[in-house]
C-alpha cells in the first residue's frame, strides 16, 4: 500500500461527450391550401386607383385635344370661295351651272354659320361630358370648364364682330376665331383699303386680336 501511495496519478482529462447531431428541420410537402393562404397573405394589391387617375388624366387631355381639333376644323368646313376668274369668265358654263354657282354663293354664309354652330356644339358636348363625369380627375374637369369658358367668350366676340361689320353697310359677314387669330369673311365685290382698316379696327377693339392676326376674305 505504501508503494501505491508514492505513485503519482496523472490528472484526469475532461471527458467530452460527443453529441449526436440534431436532426435538421425538414418540411414535408406543404398542403396546397396552406400554400394559397401563405401566398395571398403576402400579396399586395395593385394600385389601381393611382393607375386610373393617370389614365383619366390622359383621357381628359386626349378629349381636349380632340375638341380643339374639331373646333379648328371649322375653317375647313365652310365651302371654299372659288377664284373670281374661274367663277365668272368661263364661256362654256351652262345656265344650270351658273344658277348653281349663284345659289352656292347666296347660301355660303348660311352654310358656314350652320357648320360653325354644329362643330362648336359637338365640342361643347364633349367638354360637358368630361366636366360632369365622375371618372374624370379634378385636373380634367378644370381644363374642360376652362375650354368651355373660352369657347363661350369666342362666341360672344364673333357675334359682336359680325353685327358691327354689318352695321357698316356689309350685307353678310361671318367671323371665326381660332385662338389668337381670326378669319372674317364679308360679302363684297372688292374691299377698299379704308374698309379693310375699318374691319380690322372692329375686330381689334372687340376681341383684342392683333391686326397682323386678322385675315379678311372677300366673298362675292
Amino acid at each position: 500500500m505504501n508503494h501505491l501511495s508514492k505513485i503519482k496519478l496523472a490528472p484526469e482529462e475532461p471527458v467530452t461527450v460527443a453529441m449526436a447531431p440534431l436532426p435538421l428541420e425538414t418540411h414535408s410537402l406543404a398542403d396546397p391550401v396552406e400554400e394559397k393562404k401563405r401566398f395571398f397573405s403576402s400579396w399586395k394589391p395593385f394600385p389601381w386607383r393611382e393607375a386610373l387617375k393617370s389614365k383619366n388624366m390622359l383621357i381628359g387631355a386626349c378629349v381636349l385635344l380632340i375638341v380643339v381639333a374639331a373646333y379648328l376644323n371649322i375653317r375647313f368646313s365652310a365651302p371654299s370661295t372659288p377664284p373670281i376668274d374661274e367663277a365668272n369668265n368661263d364661256p362654256s358654263e351652262e345656265n344650270g351651272d351658273q344658277n348653281t354657282n349663284t345659289n352656292d354663293e347666296s347660301n355660303y354664309f348660311a352654310v358656314a354659320v350652320i357648320n360653325r354652330e354644329r362643330v362648336r356644339d359637338e365640342a361643347l358636348d364633349l367638354l360637358q361630358t368630361v366636366a360632369e363625369s365622375e371618372e374624370s380627375t379634378v385636373e380634367a374637369r378644370e381644363e374642360a370648364y376652362t375650354e368651355m369658358s373660352r369657347i363661350a367668350s369666342e362666341i360672344t366676340y364673333e357675334i359682336n364682330i359680325e353685327n358691327l361689320v354689318r352695321s357698316k353697310g356689309f350685307e353678310e359677314c361671318i367671323a371665326v376665331i381660332n385662338g389668337n387669330e381670326i378669319n372674317v369673311v364679308v360679302k363684297s365685290d372688292g374691299l377698299s383699303m379704308s374698309e379693310v382698316a375699318q374691319i380690322k379696327e372692329i375686330v381689334y377693339l372687340t376681341s383684342g386680336i392683333l391686326p397682323d392676326n386678322i385675315k379678311i376674305i372677300e366673298k362675292q
